[in-house]
């Protein structure tokens, strides 16, 4: 693996966070979609 000093954790953490709030965003979509359409 690399042995440099890079900066990983931050992005993996920053992408991890976007993927976390795109995934919120959906089951709200879904659960909105579900109360106005029975």
């Amino acid at each position: 693996m690399i042995n440099r000093k890079y900066p990983v954790l931050p992005t993996l953490l920053i992408g991890l966070m976007l993927l976390v709030i795109s995934c919120n965003q959906e089951k709200e979509e879904k659960e909105q979609e579900e109360i106005t359409y029975p």
